[in-house]
Formats: structure tokens, C-alpha cells, sequence
């Protein structure tokens, strides 16, 4: 328990650097703080005899996909399911459903999102052969459940075009996932959400090029506008509550400049130029 107070105390500040440091990008920290500091920790704990007693080291090789790679009806139901519990380390059926059924409640935007990333994931998984009961298990999956409602809803409108850059993003964070893992496994790492904070990072620094994701109906989401990729659009863009000068009639006196206020149709001082 003190050292899972004293992570929260630590991850704190880890946010507050992150941000810090992706805000150059104008990008955001997502669960990096998350994945940075429960993987050093996790990577430390076997030379610390109070929080790893038997000192064993918990780092194995990399292996090879074992196991039979038909999906069964039952497979698939669990693990749309268990892809959505297991954001919370959670591997029951119902749980899932009781978070799917809680974003609905929340949005039903947000809720069918978390199913087409569930749905997503279970079908580039299967395709890529990954044997039944990894995929059942939600292992696979979890990943892509954030990365959809990350880029279609969230960071970025939820619009059809964003739909299938998200869904897009949800297969490219379900192939990640095993890369990730093999990456971290020598070293006892686990794959965490690394796959979702990479994903979704690369996604939306990549989507500043991409105009028909980054236009003006995909940069405010239902509640808010989309900071991270607004800036880039807002720089050239004419202010349309300024009218346009007009060159004063021939004879006419020539009229001082005008603040902005003055111009600006709703200012309570608002008058005509002449």
C-alpha cells in the first residue's frame, strides 16, 4: 500500500513533466506517466527484498503464439467483453459489459466507438492468427477499445471519416500489442497500454497532414473543441466576425482606423465606419 501511494505521488509529477514535454507538439501525455512509472517499478521490484521477497526476477524470453487459432462463439463473446474489462485489469465478462453499458449511459457515441474497437480488434487478431484463448481473454484487444475512442470522439470529432481512421488505429495497436510485448518481456516489462499511447500519438501527429481528418468539422468534439490539432488550422484562417474594409466614397473624408470592437457586428460599441 506505501508503495502505491507514494507511485501516485511520483505519477503526478511524471504527468506534469509529460505534458509539459508533448505540449512542443501539442500533443497529449495519454497513460505514458502510467506506463513509465509501473514499468520501472515493475522492472525494479525483484532487487528490493521488502517488495519482492523472493527476489526472483520475473523477465522471460519472448515465444512463439501456441495454442488452436479457431475462434468459437463463446470466444468471440467473451472477448468482446473481456476487451473492454481488461482496460481496468479486469478479465470477467460482466465487468466489461457494466463499463460498455456505462458509456452508453454517457454517450451512445462513445459506447458504440468502444464496441467497433472491441470488434476490430477480435477480427485483426484472428486474422493475424493469434491463437483462440489469447484473443478471449482480452489481451489483445483492450488496446484497441482506447485507441477508438481516442481518435473518434475524443482528440479528434466523431465524424465517418475519423470512424475509419480510428478503426485503422485500432488494428494497427491490436498488431502492436504482441511486438510490444516481445519487446518488453527480456527485461520483465508487460505491454501495459504502450500500444494505445504509441498508436494514438502517431495517429494524431500524422493527421495534421491529413485534411479531410483535420478539417473544420473534425476539430471540436461534442464537448469541446480538439486542442491538440486545433492550433494548426486556426493560424491562416480569417477571422469572420471582422467585416472587411471598405474604401470610403469618392469626396468622403477619410475615417480614422477602427479598433477591432468597433468592427466586430455584436460589440455593443459597434458603429459604421461612415
Amino acid at each position: 500500500m506505501l508503495l502505491a501511494a507514494s507511485a501516485c505521488l511520483v505519477v503526478t509529477v511524471v504527468t506534469a513533466a509529460m505534458t509539459r514535454l508533448l505540449q512542443v507538439w501539442d500533443l497529449p501525455a495519454l497513460t505514458m506517466p502510467y506506463c513509465l512509472l509501473a514499468g520501472a517499478v515493475t522492472l525494479a521490484a525483484p532487487a528490493f527484498r521488502r517488495i519482492r521477497p523472493h527476489g526472483r526476477s520475473i523477465a522471460v524470453p519472448p515465444g512463439a503464439g501456441s495454442g488452436p487459432t479457431v475462434l468459437r462463439w463463446n470466444d468471440v463473446g467473451e472477448a468482446f467483453f473481456h476487451n473492454v474489462s481488461q482496460v481496468l485489469f479486469i478479465e470477467q465478462w460482466y465487468a466489461g459489459a457494466l463499463v460498455l453499458a456505462a458509456l452508453f449511459l454517457a454517450s451512445r457515441v462513445a459506447g458504440w466507438l468502444a464496441c467497433a474497437g472491441s470488434a476490430t480488434g477480435i477480427l485483426t487478431a484472428w486474422a493475424l492468427g493469434t491463437p483462440a484463448a489469447r484473443i478471449a481473454d482480452g489481451t489483445m484487444g483492450y488496446n484497441a477499445v482506447l485507441v477508438a475512442l481516442a481518435l473518434c470522439g475524443v482528440f479528434l470529432a466523431a465524424t465517418p471519416t475519423t470512424l475509419l481512421y480510428a478503426l485503422l488505429g485500432t488494428a494497427t495497436a491490436t498488431a502492436l500489442t504482441p511486438a510490444v510485448a516481445a519487446l518488453l518481456a527480456p527485461s520483465g516489462g508487460h505491454p501495459l497500454t504502450w500500444p494505445f499511447v504509441l498508436t494514438t500519438l502517431g495517429f494524431l501527429a500524422a493527421a495534421r497532414s491529413l485534411p479531410h481528418i483535420t478539417g473544420p468539422t473534425a476539430l471540436r468534439t461534442a464537448n469541446r473543441p480538439a486542442e491538440p490539432l486545433q492550433g494548426d488550422q486556426a493560424t491562416d484562417a480569417p477571422d469572420p466576425g471582422i467585416r472587411a474594409h471598405r474604401p470610403a466614397p469618392a469626396g468622403w473624408p477619410t475615417p480614422a482606423p477602427a479598433s477591432p470592437a468597433v468592427l466586430r457586428p455584436g460589440s455593443p460599441n459597434a458603429t459604421p465606419p461612415w
